[in-house]
């Protein structure tokens, strides 16, 4: 994907799709249709990590509070908190070493769009068993958070939004639409950071492309990724409670109706 516009286009997308339930990699696929050809490989690392960065900043009061009490000895809410967090991400972090290899091969359109709309309709239907009162499951921390890690490792496969299908196992097991988005994204934190390790660990030095972009362009582009990606979970927290999942929902739905419509025409 060459140009400019390609460059800030693809860092307005990571910035808003990263967080938002929607899927950034079927948006990543949706560009490479309308544009042609993929990122380098990176941009992909400095696009992710300017939204690692977003969400560093955005949470680190609560990463402060949690880490101190990690460190205390004193059993507390925030001690619990880590052991979820933890418990949460090492089911995608041994699915992923094995998956990543294969991600690839289940890049494809039908697949993407296939996806987009299952994990959109699963976090609408997680949604509505929990204001029906169909889900009354009370159980420890600890274990939403193994079930919610369970719940990451599908976002393995491309065009399943990460935050959409943990969101969804958060309603599921019990956490209210607030508490569901405040663990997703603190749950990207770890999350991210591993994949931008795994990405680095398995791509060879010389394999890193930039695709010609000089290193103010791209400094600027991360900059834009980073502010937009804090200004994404800035309003979705607070609008969460009033706009609920339905218009995310339907834009999935567009979205893989229009993926699939580009493949055929």
């Amino acid at each position: 994907m060459d140009g400019l516009f390609s460059l800030f286009l693809l860092a307005v997308t990571q910035g808003v799709t990263e967080f938002l339930p929607i899927s950034s990699s079927a948006h990543l696929v949706l560009l490479s249709e309308v544009f042609g050809g993929e990122q380098g490989t990176g941009i992909t690392i400095v696009l992710h990590g300017a939204t690692l960065v977003a969400v560093l900043c955005y949470f680190r009061r609560d990463l402060c509070r949690l880490l101190r009490a990690l460190l205390s000895r004193r059993a507390s809410k925030d001690r619990e908190m880590v052991g979820a967090v933890i418990l949460a991400t090492l089911p995608v972090a041994v699915a992923g070493f094995f998956i990543y290899p294969m991600f690839s091969l289940l890049q494809t359109v039908p697949i993407v769009a296939g996806a987009l709309v299952l994990s959109g309709s699963l976090l609408i239907l997680a949604d509505y068993s929990v204001q029906k009162k169909w889900v009354k499951m009370e159980i420890p921390l600890w274990r939403k958070g193994v079930g919610i890690g369970l719940m990451q490792v599908f976002a393995l496969i491309p065009g399943v939004s990460r935050s959409g299908i943990t969101i969804a196992g958060g309603r599921l097991l019990g956490f209210s639409r607030r508490e569901a988005v405040r663990f997703s994204f603190l749950l990207a934190i770890p999350t991210i950071a591993g994949a931008l390790v795994l990405l680095l660990a398995q791509t060879p030095l010389a394999a890193v492309s930039f695709d010609g972009i000089e290193g103010g362009m791209l400094a600027l582009a991360a900059a834009v990724a980073g502010g937009v990606g804090y200004a994404t979970i800035h309003l979705f927290v607070r609008l969460v409670e009033r706009v609920g999942f339905l218009p995310f929902f339907c834009y999935q739905v567009a979205l893989g109706a229009t993926l699939l419509f580009l493949t055929v025409v």
